[in-house]
Parts: C-alpha cells; structure tokens; sequence
C-alpha cells in the first residue's frame, strides 16, 4: 500500500514570483512523526503522521545572505544555478536524534567566509547555533559523541568526520 503525504509550500514562497533555485524540501523521520522544510522557510515543520496535524517551530539562521535572485526563465536559472548555491544563504538538512530528543538543522550562511551554521532544537526550542566548517553535516550520535563530515578531499584523498558533544 502506498499512502501520499502532503507538505505544502509555505507561504514564505509567495514573496518571490520564481525562485526556482531553492525550493528543495529537507526531511527526516522518526516514528510516527516527519519532520520537514524548506530551503528558504525560518520554520521547521514536524507532522504526525496518524493524524496529518502539523505544528511548526524555527529561527532564522545568523548570517545568511537571502537576498535571493529570481529569474523569468527555466535556461536562465539552470545557467546560474551553481552561482546560486555557493553565494546565498539556504537551509541545508535536517537531522532528528531520538536518543538525545535533538533536531539538528544545517545551514549556508553565504559565500564568504566559508562558514555555515548549525542549529540544535529541544522540545521545539532553539537550544544554539553554531558556526560549523562549510558542507558540515551531522550523521549520527553514539553516547557521548554526535558525529558530522564534510564531503570528501578527493584531491588529497581525505576524509574528515567530526565528533562533537552538546
């Protein structure tokens, strides 16, 4: 049996007349509940998923440059889609750890200087928000440890995991 689950745009969509370059949905699953949003929406939506009922929670990310750009065509965007994704600020994942009851989610800050920023949520409410390495990416928790990476250095044949307490 396949069922379908509706998350909608949220309204923050309607400012712009085509942003067609950050209208990717973030999600994770725990349970009985979805969590979700969108890469320019503030809020983080979590949905039962007996019931459909929504509640919604988030703060803005520090330093994000959201002055986004919009083009009127499909050709247009596509050319500037690469230029976009490195030099404005947008809401990257998100990452539920039942263990610990954390929401965390990840974010671009904007092009300089190479920063992004972390957001953890308990109980719905912003506990902090850090400055993490660009790309940083929280993958799991083993007691004590929460552990994050980066993608690859392919180049010099790398690869960075991170471990971290709260």
């Amino acid at each position: 049996m396949i069922e379908q689950l509706l998350c909608n745009y949220p309204p923050v969509y309607k400012r712009y007349r085509y942003l067609s370059n950050f209208k990717y949905l973030l999600f994770d699953l725990y349970r009985d509940s979805l969590f979700f949003s969108f890469e320019v929406d503030t809020l983080v939506y979590r949905m039962n998923m007996k019931d459909s009922t929504v509640i919604s929670f988030g703060n803005s990310g520090v330093d994000m440059d959201t002055a986004y750009p919009e083009f009127r065509t499909f050709e247009d965007s596509d050319i500037h889609f690469s230029a976009c994704r490195q030099n404005y600020g947008y809401y990257r994942y998100l990452k539920w750890i039942p263990q610990t009851n954390v929401l965390f989610r990840g974010y671009q800050k904007q092009k300089a200087p190479f920063e992004d920023g972390l957001q953890v949520y308990r109980n719905r409410c912003l506990v902090a928000d850090f400055n993490v390495p660009r790309g940083f990416e929280v993958i799991g928790y083993i007691a004590p440890w929460y552990y994050a990476g980066v993608k690859p250095d392919y180049a010099n044949e790398k690869f960075i995991i991170y471990r971290f307490k709260l």
